[in-house]
């Protein structure tokens, strides 16, 4: 039987990374841009998503794949916290025209993480951001985000939403035809039992677990 190293490197091979935050980035991370797409090549990885929680990485995966000169690419994505003006469909659609793959929902800035406090390295007081009203449905934008997203047939993922919304999100996603990801699940601000989770992926929509 093969021991968790040689799986986890069985399963790199040819496999794609949708969630790595790199330098340059105002918390601390391991490594940047280039160090991740030539570590990611050495495993035998084809791809690797840029993750930042205040800005687009679309530009930065761009020049990583010009300048890299990697076997793995380094693709684009942007999550809606404030510094992109949370909930911002003009955001999105830059992003996605410039060639993001993925856009997350607030992470860092959704009302239900700051209900567990700052994250370690968070600099500035916030109003945290949530995707429904105040009685309880999805704001306009929402929607307006997710037919965005399905037009350049990009994915949607729940970022740090609650677990209520996180969950009516990937299933109105997926109603609307979008890929949607329930980001980590386990993680302790965003837990969804492993028995949604089962139900969400039949209805197609991506489990994203933290190792």
């Amino acid at each position: 039987m093969k021991n968790f190293d040689d799986k986890a490197s069985e399963l790199m091979k040819g496999g794609y990374d949708l969630h790595i935050h790199t330098l340059p980035s105002v918390f601390p991370r391991s490594l940047d841009c280039f160090q991740l797409v030539a570590e990611a090549s050495q495993v035998g990885m084809k791809g690797v998503v840029l993750k930042s929680h205040y800005e687009s990485t679309v530009a930065r995966a761009i020049l990583v794949n010009q300048y890299a000169h990697a076997g793995a690419k380094a693709y684009g994505a942007v999550a809606l916290n404030w510094p992109v003006g949370g909930l911002n469909v003009y955001a999105v659609e830059n992003a996605l025209r410039f060639g993001a793959k993925i856009i997350w929902m607030p992470t860092q800035d959704a009302a239900n993480s700051l209900t567990f406090g700052n994250m370690s390295g968070d600099f500035f007081d916030r109003p945290g951001i949530t995707i429904l009203d105040q009685k309880g449905h999805f704001k306009n934008c929402v929607y307006e985000i997710m037919d965005v997203v399905k037009r350049y047939d990009a994915t949607l993922a729940s970022g740090h939403l609650s677990p209520k919304e996180s969950v009516i999100l990937c299933k109105e996603g997926r109603h609307r035809g979008v890929r949607m990801v329930l980001t980590h699940p386990e993680f302790s601000r965003t837990i969804v039992s492993a028995e949604i989770q089962e139900e969400l992926a039949k209805e197609g929509v991506f489990i994203e677990n933290r190792i």
